[in-house]
């Protein structure tokens, strides 16, 4: 039999020059210590152990110190190695660490990224798009692992290196990437889904999202360990608890090992529909004062979103919080967002949608914007040399274009209505004549 730990999305050097630069740190020496304690075969590692590309010398020093931990008793043997070169020697001692890169510490083609440095020490053994199979007292296990792509690549990338299971092993797949059942961008759509997943393997792995899940995909395990500390500050993360999966080869068990997180963290939503601001102010600090009273740690991480719909004729731009961030300052590292709708966003939101729908470029969807406004002012001008002005930064000439066109519109009105003095009409802001101003 084989136990495996893994783990995901350390975020070492996060939080750098704040208080919060402390924390990914003391979760993984605490993850790092449970593992021992478990006594594991192999620890995987589904990406982003570090926060930056190119990270700072005192990250690096702490961080393999962590992994001197591991060095110590068993030894695991290669017994496979597919797409890429051999492996150091010294990254089979002890415990061994199988990581992918990811998105975080992804680096130019040509360039050595810090988890491809590591292994060259012998610290871990890196995988991209690449496979091993390691022999431990006798059980076999796979594994194959894609690190962290740009998005728009990653189905591509999957589908190229098309991954194929170890006959007679336990074999586990592990990727870096957005995925669409958990990831929502609607500017740059996930390429991915667990549909994708390559066939016949026992468990599946993904790093990159930070809250931790389990499912099945293609009637095996599918895993999400998360981080080992809240940065993304979503909802999700406030409701999981963090720490890492284990897996026995024997049993087939699956159970989530929770670590203690250096500090609490806090998630509220305060739901409003037209009160007056200061009512809004009253039930965000209600909102504090329930979880300050609740809560006896020092410091703990509390996000408050704020959503719903603002009276009529209030920004969102109106609404300033600030002075509560400073009166519970002390009491914990707060995080305010507005997700607030305002009058006729709806309808400004609608657009966007429908010109998503028609999959047009930025350019496009600019051009159409402009000659509906045009449109619906009744301007006399061609939105073409607008739009063109507009792109190449000429803004008094756009707006000069536009101011054109109104008063010509204007004066073909008047007329119209045999009213015409052959005299620039004066308009005021009452009228469509205007509209080039807005």
């Amino acid at each position: 039999m084989a136990k495996i730990s893994v783990i995901s999305d350390l975020h070492l050097g996060f939080g750098k020059g704040t208080e919060r630069e402390e924390d990914p740190f003391v979760a993984a020496e605490r993850t790092i210590e449970k593992i021992k304690e478990l006594d594991s075969d192999v620890v995987l590692l589904a990406g982003d152990i570090f926060d930056t590309r190119l990270p700072r010398p005192e990250h690096w020093s702490r961080f393999m110190k962590m992994l001197s931990l591991l060095k110590d008793g068993k030894r695991a043997k290669i017994t496979k190695l597919e797409g890429r070169e051999d492996i150091p020697e010294e990254a089979l001692r002890g415990i061994p660490l199988v990581a992918i890169h990811g998105t975080h510490e992804r680096r130019g083609k040509g360039m050595k990224n810090s988890i491809k440095a590591l292994e060259d020490a012998g610290f871990l053994i890196h995988l991209h798009c690449s496979s091993l199979e390691l022999d431990i007292e006798g059980e076999r296990l796979g594994i194959h692992g894609m690190s962290g792509v740009p998005e728009k690549y990653s189905k591509s990338v999957l589908k190229k290196w098309d991954p194929e299971p170890f006959e007679d092993a336990y074999n586990i797949f592990m990727l870096h990437q957005d995925l669409e059942q958990y990831i929502y961008n609607p500017v740059s759509p996930p390429e991915l889904g667990l549909e994708d997943m390559p066939d016949n393997f026992d468990l599946y792995v993904s790093g990159h999202i930070h809250w931790k899940e389990k499912t099945e995909v293609k009637d095996k395990p599918f895993i999400i360990p998360g981080s080992l500390v809240p940065t993304q500050l979503k909802k999700k993360e406030a409701e999981s608890s963090k720490g890492f999966y284990v897996i026995d080869t024997e049993d087939q068990s699956l159970d989530f090992v929770e670590v203690e997180p250096p500090r609490g963290f806090f998630y509220e939503e305060v739901e409003v529909n037209g009160e007056d601001l200061r009512k809004i102010e009253r039930m965000v600090e209600e909102k504090l004062e329930d979880i300050v009273v609740k809560e006896n740690e020092e410091r703990s991480l509390v996000r408050i979103k704020v959503k719903g719909k603002l009276p009529k004729g209030i920004n969102s731009s109106d609404l300033d919080l600030s002075d509560l961030k400073e009166k519970y300052n002390d009491a914990a590292i707060l995080s305010i967002s507005e997700n607030l709708e305002e009058e006729g966003m709806e309808e400004k939101v609608q657009t966007l949608r429908d010109l998503r729908e028609e999959k047009l470029s930025v350019d496009e969807m600019g051009m159409k914007m402009l000659r509906e406004r045009v449109k619906e002012a009744g301007a006399n001008m061609e939105p073409d040399e607008v739009f063109e002005s507009l792109v190449n930064g000429d803004i008094e000439d756009a707006l000069e274009t536009m101011k054109e066109g109104m008063e010509r519109e204007v004066e073909g009105e008047e007329e119209a209505d045999g009213k015409s003095d052959g005299k620039t009409p004066e308009t005021d802001s009452s009228t469509s004549g205007e509209w080039w101003k807005k």
